[in-house]
């Protein structure tokens, strides 16, 4: 099943479902089960096609705490919108609600369901890659392509009648990070496609092809053991690199040191293999049972803890990473600066490309977390370089509030006039 236009006439009919629910139903219509931007963003879909509030209710995941970081988080989404969190039990008794999983932490049994209408979508191309480390496997098993599948959800673990697929190719040098987020962008079109008209019928889908299944379950890989064995080819060790590489969780260790990348060079030095040979400070060679690789260490660490008021790294490398990138909470490398004043290094990430206007999922600038910092140090130094640097005072968070808005005029009265300016 290739990857296809939108069929807009679907979301006329999620239109006009939506006009179909009553201001005030008695229950919820549509539940939206799982974690991150890909249940996030669906939800928030449903309400802007239409659907009232009233007409949804969320399960959430277990590590969902309720406040975005660098996912949404589901059961946020919801409260900000009047959306009602349901305990999943309460969902199985209703007879008529169309469910959906998406990227939901716990195995669902049809027959504990009143509904028919159980439907997930699975980050892979079903069957191949049933289970988890969806991101991971295809990158080892060095993949061409992966895929997004909307299902049915059956006794078995993603073994379902198949309704939808999307598939995309794999792109060179493409990370488990990466592959990660294609797998959200391509699955919430699958999802804007397919809703409208799941939401009327009840399709049967087709089967799998049990012959070509394979599952993959949490036993089979170490988050903290990347498995290197550098007496393979260095093909084989790239992809490994890469399929550990997903910078908010975990980066691949060579020698202690993380890694960022690595590239297969043309010639062997003659390095034994898991031999390494520092070329400068952030990159090295590495002996395999081939040719070397050209390994880049990961820079953030160094930025990150300078930011924090750590040392000034010695040097810098030629290529920088992703300045723009949030960690796990959601914070930039300048986010981070500001809200631990270190004007020298907000100055050089600005001066370097990073965006002085970038929000994360709360909504919340480098300019807000400055105002943290001088409120709780009397220092306005930051502050100041950042309004300098063009700092935006009217940008809102998701609470419609600006940096000005949480400033008090009676107990800062300094840093209230600096930003009111």
């Amino acid at each position: 099943m290739q990857s296809r236009e939108p069929d807009f006439s679907k979301f006329k009919k999620l239109e006009i479902f939506a006009q179909s629910i009553p201001e005030s139903p008695e229950t919820p219509r549509i539940c939206i089960a799982g974690k991150n931007d890909i249940a996030a963003n669906c939800l928030r879909y449903l309400l802007q096609a239409g659907v009232p509030p009233a007409g949804l209710c969320v399960v959430a995941n277990r590590c969902d705490t309720g406040r975005h970081t660098w996912q949404r988080s589901l059961i946020a989404t919801a409260r900000q919108n009047g959306v009602a969190v349901w305990p999943v039990e309460e969902v199985k008794k209703l007879p008529e609600i169309r469910f959906f999983s998406l990227e939901h932490d716990r195995i669902l049994r049809p027959k504990a369901f009143a509904t028919p209408h159980l439907y997930n979508l699975h980050f892979s191309k079903l069957p191949a890659y049933r289970g988890v480390s969806t991101s991971v496997w295809p990158l080892i098993n060095r993949e061409k392509e992966s895929a997004v599948t909307l299902h049915r959800i059956d006794e078995g673990i993603d073994t379902g009648t198949i309704i939808a697929q999307q598939t995309f190719a794999l792109t060179e040098g493409m990370t488990a990070g990466e592959l990660y987020a294609e797998y959200t962008r391509q699955g919430e079109e699958l999802f804007k496609e397919e809703v409208g008209r799941l939401l009327e019928e009840a399709p049967t889908g087709v089967a799998q092809d049990e012959a070509a299944a394979t599952y993959y379950s949490r036993a089979m890989i170490n988050y903290g053991d990347a498995g290197l064995a550098f007496d393979n080819p260095a093909e084989v060790i790239q992809a490994r690199l890469r399929a550990f590489t997903f910078w908010q969780y975990q980066l691949p260790l060579v020698a202690g040191r993380r890694i960022w990348s690595a590239k297969i060079l043309a010639d062997k030095s003659g390095l034994a293999p898991g031999a390494v040979k520092a070329e400068d400070n952030w990159h090295a060679r590495v002996g395999t049972g081939t040719t070397d690789l050209f390994l880049e260490y990961c820079f953030l660490d160094a930025l990150i803890d300078w930011a924090k008021g750590g040392p000034r790294p010695v040097d810098f490398p030629a290529t920088l990473p992703p300045l723009n990138l949030e960690d796990v909470n959601g914070w930039t490398p300048l986010m981070v600066a500001a809200y631990h004043g270190s004007t020298e290094v907000a100055s050089w990430l600005i001066s370097a490309g990073a965006m002085l206007g970038h929000q994360n999922r709360r909504g919340k600038t480098a300019l807000m977390y400055a105002k943290s910092h001088a409120e709780i140090s009397g220092n306005l130094q930051i502050v100041e370089a950042l309004l300098k640097a063009g700092a935006d005072t009217a940008a809102k968070d998701q609470d419609g509030l600006t940096v000005l808005d949480y400033c008090d005029r009676e107990k800062t009265p300094q840093l209230h006039q600096l930003l009111s300016q």
